[in-house]
């Protein structure tokens, strides 16, 4: 299993996350509080989110680690979308 973590900075956090469930909420089953989410896309695939008031914290997990960077740049192009004007910086840094 391969894992990468993102730490995004913004006061937007929670209204990020909350979004992201939302959207994915329609083809997945979204679990989810005010300030963590875990969103199983498919098998091999999900990803785990927590909000605070300094920001977001991104979560990519793939059984195949071939796939995980696509999972990560699906994770990141919908936050950016969701953000709109705030430009966001994503760095994401494998755990494995």
């Amino acid at each position: 299993m391969a894992t990468s973590i993102a730490h995004v900075k913004t006061a937007q956090g929670k209204r990020y996350l909350f979004k992201l469930c939302k959207h994915w909420s329609h083809k997945f089953e979204v679990v989810s509080t005010e300030t963590h989410a875990e969103i199983p896309f498919d098998a091999q695939a999900r990803a785990v989110f927590d909000a605070d008031d300094e920001g977001l914290v991104l979560q990519a997990i793939h059984e195949d680690a071939e796939r995980l960077e696509w999972l990560q740049g699906v994770i990141a192009t919908h936050l950016q979308r969701f953000a709109l004007d705030e430009p966001l910086e994503i760095n994401w840094v494998r755990q494995d």
